[in-house]
Protein backbone atom coordinates (compact mmCIF):
# COMPACT_ATOMS: atom_id res chain seq x y z
CA UNK A 1 0.00 0.00 0.00
CA UNK A 2 1.76 3.48 -0.90
CA UNK A 3 0.61 5.56 1.67
CA UNK A 4 -0.19 3.27 5.23
CA UNK A 5 -1.61 3.99 8.93
CA UNK A 6 0.89 2.83 11.85
CA UNK A 7 -0.05 2.59 14.71
CA UNK A 8 -3.52 4.23 14.56
CA UNK A 9 -1.99 8.08 14.17
CA UNK A 10 1.04 8.08 11.61
CA UNK A 11 0.73 7.73 8.18
CA UNK A 12 3.82 6.28 6.36
CA UNK A 13 5.34 6.29 2.76
CA UNK A 14 7.58 4.21 1.15
CA UNK A 15 9.52 4.45 -1.92
CA UNK A 16 8.91 2.76 -5.09
CA UNK A 17 12.13 3.66 -6.76
CA UNK A 18 14.98 2.53 -4.37
CA UNK A 19 12.60 0.43 -1.82
CA UNK A 20 14.89 1.69 1.24
CA UNK A 21 13.60 5.73 1.84
CA UNK A 22 10.35 6.38 3.91
CA UNK A 23 8.77 8.98 5.28
CA UNK A 24 6.18 9.17 8.75
CA UNK A 25 3.75 11.79 9.37
CA UNK A 26 1.41 12.55 12.69
CA UNK A 27 -1.77 12.28 11.66
CA UNK A 28 -3.01 13.51 15.24
CA UNK A 29 -5.83 11.84 15.83
CA UNK A 30 -7.68 12.12 12.52
CA UNK A 31 -9.45 9.55 10.92
CA UNK A 32 -7.60 7.35 8.22
CA UNK A 33 -8.93 8.01 5.85
CA UNK A 34 -8.79 11.77 6.57
CA UNK A 35 -5.34 11.39 7.76
CA UNK A 36 -4.52 10.02 4.16
CA UNK A 37 -5.84 13.00 2.30
CA UNK A 38 -4.46 15.33 4.36
CA UNK A 39 -0.54 13.83 4.44
CA UNK A 40 -0.36 13.77 0.23
CA UNK A 41 -0.30 17.23 0.00
CA UNK A 42 2.63 17.16 2.90
CA UNK A 43 4.72 14.68 1.21
CA UNK A 44 4.38 16.28 -2.03
CA UNK A 45 5.75 19.94 -0.34
CA UNK A 46 8.29 17.73 0.89
CA UNK A 47 9.74 16.78 -2.18
CA UNK A 48 8.43 13.61 -2.67
CA UNK A 49 6.56 12.37 -6.19
CA UNK A 50 3.27 10.91 -6.52
CA UNK A 51 2.24 8.43 -9.67
CA UNK A 52 -0.79 7.95 -9.41
CA UNK A 53 -1.13 6.09 -12.72
CA UNK A 54 -3.24 6.44 -15.58
CA UNK A 55 -7.23 5.84 -15.24
CA UNK A 56 -10.21 5.34 -17.68
CA UNK A 57 -12.18 7.90 -15.82
CA UNK A 58 -11.43 11.63 -14.64
CA UNK A 59 -13.87 10.87 -11.36
CA UNK A 60 -11.10 8.01 -10.84
CA UNK A 61 -7.98 9.59 -11.55
CA UNK A 62 -8.93 12.71 -9.31
CA UNK A 63 -9.94 9.90 -6.39
CA UNK A 64 -6.38 7.70 -6.86
CA UNK A 65 -4.76 11.55 -6.31
CA UNK A 66 -6.42 12.74 -3.47
CA UNK A 67 -5.72 9.42 -1.64
CA UNK A 68 -2.52 8.96 -3.07
CA UNK A 69 -2.59 5.49 -4.27
CA UNK A 70 -0.38 4.33 -6.85
CA UNK A 71 3.55 5.02 -6.99
CA UNK A 72 5.87 6.83 -4.37
CA UNK A 73 9.19 8.09 -4.87
CA UNK A 74 11.41 10.18 -2.59
CA UNK A 75 13.02 13.33 -3.26
CA UNK A 76 16.48 11.73 -4.41
CA UNK A 77 14.07 9.36 -7.17
CA UNK A 78 11.39 11.91 -8.01
CA UNK A 79 15.01 13.63 -9.87
CA UNK A 80 15.94 10.54 -11.75
CA UNK A 81 14.62 11.52 -15.43
CA UNK A 82 13.56 7.77 -15.76
CA UNK A 83 11.18 6.97 -13.35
Amino acid sequence: MPLSIVDGCHVRVACDGCGHASAELCAKRELAAAARVSAVPKFLEAGWHHDHGSHRSARAETESERSGTGRWYCPRCARKTHL
